[in-house]
């Protein structure tokens, strides 16, 4: 329910986004907040009560974006790459997303149904909880290292390798593999690379995923 000046926890959150996405996670303070929203610092405290439950409530915010995979895609490792795919759409949109889910904001009630949906996406396919544990952690460290590279420009950083390619060549000798590889280093496509990565990583669970009898 808002209170005063129209004031509730989704503006509130709305707000803390803003400040996100324009100024990175440092600007996303209760003071910074209150002043955007022209009320009181004390005042946030009612509908957020501490910084925790702030950055948890942040993450929810961003994850609604997340679409879900259609009933349609039947096979679960393509169910958990469409997930993934808008996942990482979410992230480029909103940088400070991978680094609180890195940071363990993960409680919030969107967060665990899309975390749920994931899951159900393996254990529907009749296997064991365990094995589901164990794809559901290599895929999200995956999803989260990937990101944190092509967030921290690294893939920037190798497409303007390639001027240091020629370097490389004055150096073959020292370096030989690396001058063989270099040139192919630069120009691959960020999506492309992070859905070919996972696939691969994904179907390296078949042989392993063991259906429950029953």
């Amino acid at each position: 329910m808002a209170g005063k000046n129209g004031l509730d926890r989704q503006s509130i959150l709305a707000t803390a986004l803003e400040l996100a996405d324009s100024e990175g996670l440092e600007a996303v303070t209760m003071r910074r907040i209150a002043q955007r929203l022209g009320v009181g610092t004390m005042t946030l405290y009612h509908y957020v009560p501490n910084k925790e439950n702030l950055l948890t409530g942040l993450v929810d915010l961003i994850f609604k974006e997340v679409e879900q995979a259609p009933e349609n895609i039947e096979s679960w490792a393509d169910r958990l790459v469409f997930v993934s795919l808008s996942f990482r759409q979410s992230a480029l949109a909103h940088p400070v997303l991978v680094t609180l889910v890195a940071s363990g904001y993960i409680s919030g009630p969107v967060v665990l149904r899309t975390t749920d949906s994931y899951l159900e996406a393996i254990i529907r396919r009749g296997f064991e909880p365990r094995v589901a544990a164990h794809v559901y952690r290599s895929a999200a460290s995956y999803v989260i290292g990937y990101l944190s590279l092509e967030l921290g420009g690294y893939f920037h950083a190798i497409e303007g390798g390639r001027s240091r390619t020629r370097s490389l060549d004055e150096h073959s000798n020292a370096y030989p593999h690396l001058s063989e590889v270099g040139p192919h280093l630069g120009g691959c496509s960020p999506e492309g690379e992070f859905e070919a990565g996972l696939r691969r990583l994904l179907a390296g669970f078949q042989k392993d995923l063991i259906p429950r009898s029953g």
